[in-house]
């Protein structure tokens, strides 16, 4: 799964795209809540409820939205590590 995010609007506004398997699979438009809580991919500080069940092989980070096909070549580079 990745995610993007397009700044719209000095970096408070902007729009998420989400992707499985480097295919796109939808966009919304967001605003981020600029607090200074971590980053929790699994299991949200504030809740204690864990949402994702599974393993997390890795993260990235990257300075610019990445395109559609640099979202898939991230994944076809990685992907037959684990048997796919």
């Amino acid at each position: 799964i990745a995610m993007t995010y397009k700044s719209q609007r000095n970096g408070a506004y902007g729009v998420v795209s989400i992707y499985v398997d480097g295919v796109f699979k939808g966009s919304s438009n967001t605003t981020l809540n600029n607090q200074s809580y971590p980053l929790f991919i699994s299991n949200p500080a504030y809740s204690g409820t864990p949402w994702f069940y599974g393993y997390i092989y890795g993260g990235k980070l990257w300075s610019k939205e990445l395109t559609s096909t640099e979202v898939l070549s991230e994944y076809n580079a990685t992907k037959s590590r684990f048997g796919l």
